[in-house]
């Protein structure tokens, strides 16, 4: 049974020179980027976000968490809607997009909340009442209308002419940062990259997951660098794990180091050459000839 709307906080508005169909993945992109912030997540854990950490289908979809929210709806090219809650505030975030004709859209944010007890008071007088509430969703608008507006026609990341992304609509959406297949023309240069562990220089592991994941991105990009290539080229990461327990660390983690981009993913548990080693990860790389 559902419940009560929450109060309306207030609702923003902004005329964005394209289309709703370009309008769509640009919100959908801009906000997953926005959200999953090393910063954000530090704050969503500081005051119990029920979500703190990136998981779930990406491009976003009904489902789909970021530090903070929960896609609690998603009609393409219509309707966003993102649920939270934390110990001093519950609140929806509503983005819908409308035609305006001759290319053009109206993107609408419309902010529900409640804020119970007297720390909720509290609360709400420190987001909505000083205006940093107005500010961030203003200023995400901004963004988003910035971004669609970009040209598209020219492109100067070459590399979109080396790496095609597939993702059917007729198969469920893809996962953080996962491309359900990746083409890469034939004018590339591939690099092939053994499997990688969170080894120090001198051969020693660290005790915990974190800190050998952080190490096998160290020692990937390591491996790039050498290659003359980066993290955006990469096209293929295959991940063991000791334990699936550790999925939502390492889903954090890649998000952190990939950002926006996208990449054929599999991952599988596994019991590693050595009882201390926590995870391993080998990778594909392509890039302009």
């Amino acid at each position: 049974m559902r419940t009560a709307p929450l109060p309306r906080v207030d609702e923003h508005t902004t005329v964005i020179a394209a289309g709703v169909d370009h309008v769509w993945p640009v919100l959908l992109e801009t906000l997953d980027r926005t959200f999953s912030r090393p910063v954000v997540s530090a704050y969503a854990r500081i005051v119990g976000c029920t979500e703190a950490t990136a998981a779930g289908p990406r491009p976003l979809a009904e489902g789909a968490k970021m530090p903070g929210f929960r896609v609690a709806a998603a009609a393409p090219a219509r309707e966003l809607v993102l649920e939270g809650r934390h110990r001093l505030s519950s609140y929806v975030l509503t983005f819908r997009l409308d035609p305006l004709g001759s290319g053009s859209s109206r993107l609408r944010a419309e902010s529900r909340a409640s804020f119970p007890g007297m720390a909720g008071r509290v609360y709400r007088l420190l987001v909505i009442g000083t205006g940093a509430h107005v500010f961030t969703v203003r200023r995400l608008l901004a963004e988003i209308r910035r971004r669609s507006e970009q040209p598209r026609a020219r492109s100067v990341n070459m590399q979109s002419m080396v790496i095609t992304q597939h993702n059917p609509a007729d198969l469920y959406p893809p996962y953080v940062n996962n491309a359900h297949g990746v083409e890469v023309a034939p004018n590339a240069r591939t690099l092939y990259i053994s499997g990688l562990n969170g080894l120090e220089r001198d051969g020693t592991t660290p005790a915990t997951f974190e800190e050998q994941a952080e190490l096998v991105w160290r020692n990937l990009i390591a491996v790039l660098s050498s290659a003359g290539m980066s993290t955006t080229d990469l096209v293929s990461l295959r991940f063991y794990l000791a334990e699936a327990a550790f999925d939502a660390a390492n889903v954090a983690i890649l998000h952190s180091h990939l950002g926006e981009h996208r990449a054929a993913r599999t991952v599988v548990c596994a019991q590693l050459l050595e009882p201390s080693w926590l995870i391993e990860l080998e990778a594909i790389a392509a890039k302009q000839g």
